[in-house]
């Protein structure tokens, strides 16, 4: 006897792998957006502010560095 989960009669939605495909998705997307975040708030200011300024080549070392 075949459930009624597998009856091709039955509208998509009513099958259980759509929704399981659909929530794979959004947790990807939701995590990638929480990592997203984590990243943003999380970012060190004199890293950033490091990287504006130019560089010895030389020496590697910041030109305004003594």
């Amino acid at each position: 006897m075949i459930g009624a989960e597998h009856d091709p009669a039955q509208p998509w939605y009513r099958h259980f792998w759509p929704w399981a495909l659909i929530a794979i998705s959004l947790a990807g997307v939701l995590v990638g957006s929480v990592v997203t975040v984590c990243a943003y708030r999380g970012a060190d200011v004199e890293i950033v502010r490091a990287q504006a300024l130019p560089l010895d080549k030389t020496t590697w070392q910041r030109k305004d560095a003594p």
